[in-house]
């Protein structure tokens, strides 16, 4: 779906006008003096993310993948900055001790992090649109032997589904599970998983090659990955499917029809409350199995109250979504922090594809759990400082800009300019979209993980499918 020119300025006008009114009640409300600079610095933000999100909608017909990881820090952090506002001093309601207090003098330094990050992606991103192709040829593919790769795809979900039930994945799993030797290939199967589905959806939707049985199969496997998603206790696997489901569908030139975005609204809905019931019965001493468990949490979940569903879901959202204090933190503590430092893990990055069995040195995927003990002593749960957090936890603004343009080349070099038009791209463009919706993870780790994605993708497609012939533009 396209942006029109029309529809595009009103909605710039729009975001405008609003942010104009917040500015003065707020303002008007405060009682803190450097409120007027950080609304300035929050209108630049604004016009880094949610118009600069337009604006591609609009030129480009599409956001880019820089866009949604933009739009997706909005959200999540000024918008929460918003919403807490005149209430920083006092306490502020978090995941952790029950509150937190955030100092004033932190706010500035908090907000110009995220404009600095958002800069940098913006730029790095434009100059590389700038010199990349303007139309390619696209190229149609077909799979070398579908019921060979239907045979893999099934075998690829048995393992996760055994790794599942033993615990190696999903809610629950600790830190020497996801550090383990195993955990190499624990995580090449979750890749693999996420990879035949987005295969599968690009022939069925976008190809359009898939006929009777081969059709049913990729939706039997698309509903056995919402499943296993439910089960793993992990909102984000059971999403990450209907992401899969939908960027090849859309990409094809379908619309969404209104019974399922209707369907797709009450998963929404109903999705945090059934899983908050299914982690707490996990954690009880019921000694169900997962399976049982997940019924059981589906049935008090059709027992309660439409309005306390609702009331449990919009709390549950809102507190993911609000991640403004988590970074405020970061910044503040940044000076105590010294797991890591000055981007010395990064001359692992070229090399983290390789087992842990072999490079026993390089950088281990726990600091989540440190900086969860840093702030409450113990190592028994993980905590983010958001995206920009691990970037400033590095060693301030410097970091935060080394770190996003390495990220804004890679993102948008595989985005927009490596193999258009060929399946690698379109399959390695939906596996980036699914990580740039989230503002949480460290960069080393995003960077790390599309360095281990894009090499299983290549030799994945490099044996099971081929060129058929070029359409040239």
């Amino acid at each position: 779906m396209e942006l029109n020119k029309k529809n595009y300025i009103l909605s710039v006008i729009a975001v405008i006008f609003v942010y104009l009114i917040f500015s003065v009640f707020s303002l008007d409300n405060s009682k803190r003096q450097s409120m007027i600079y950080e609304l300035i610095i929050c209108f630049g933000i604004i016009v880094l993310t949610v118009i600069q999100f337009l604006y591609n909608w609009y030129k480009i017909g599409s956001p880019t993948l820089l866009d949604w990881f933009r739009i997706t820090a909005f959200y999540t952090i000024i918008l929460n900055y918003f919403s807490i506002i005149n209430e920083i001093d006092n306490r502020i309601s978090w995941a952790y001790q029950g509150g937190v207090y955030l100092k004033q003098e932190f706010i500035i330094p908090t907000l110009f992090c995220v404009f600095l990050a958002v800069l940098v992606t913006t730029v790095t991103e434009k100059i590389i649109y700038a010199l990349r192709r303007r139309n390619v040829p696209e190229v149609m593919y077909k799979i070398k032997n579908i019921n060979i790769f239907f045979i893999f795809s099934a075998i690829i979900y048995f393992l996760q589904l055994y790794f599942l039930m033993s615990g190696k994945i999903g809610y629950g799993t600790t830190t020497q599970d996801n550090t383990a030797d195993t955990s190499f290939i624990v995580q090449i199967v979750n890749n693999l998983s996420v990879l035949v589905l987005i295969v599968l959806g690009f022939f069925r939707y976008y190809y359009k090659s898939f006929k009777g049985i081969q059709i049913i199969f990729y939706y039997i496997l698309l509903v056995i990955a919402m499943i296993m998603g439910g089960l793993s206790g992990m909102k984000e696997l059971f999403i990450i499917p209907q992401i899969c489901f939908l960027i090849p569908f859309l990409k094809s030139g379908n619309k969404i029809p209104k019974k399922i975005l209707v369907i797709s609204g009450i998963l929404i809905i109903i999705i945090y409350p059934i899983n908050n019931t299914y982690r707490d019965i996990l954690n009880s001493k019921l000694g169900l199995g997962k399976s049982e468990a997940f019924l059981l949490a589906l049935n008090k979940t059709y027992d309660t109250d439409i309005t306390n569903i609702f009331s449990s879901s919009s709390e549950s959202y809102s507190d993911r979504f609000s991640l403004y204090p988590y970074l405020q933190y970061s910044v503040e503590k940044e000076q105590e922090w010294n797991h890591y430092k000055n981007m010395t893990r990064y001359i692992y990055l070229p090399f983290s594809f390789i087992p842990r069995s072999i490079l026993s040195d390089k950088p281990i995927s726990d600091t989540g759990g440190k900086f969860n003990k840093f702030i409450t002593g113990v190592e028994n749960n993980s905590m983010t400082a958001t995206t920009f957090g691990w970037s400033y936890l590095e060693g301030g603004y410097i970091y935060v800009i080394l770190t996003f343009f390495l990220l804004s080349i890679v993102v948008t070099y595989l985005g927009a300019v490596f193999f258009r038009g060929h399946l690698l791209h379109h399959v390695i463009n939906t596996s980036l979209l699914i990580v740039m919706l989230k503002t949480e993870s460290d960069v080393y780790f995003i960077l790390s993980g599309i360095i281990q994605n894009f090499i299983i993708t290549y030799i994945i497609l490099y044996f099971f499918v081929k060129k058929q012939f070029v359409i040239r533009k």
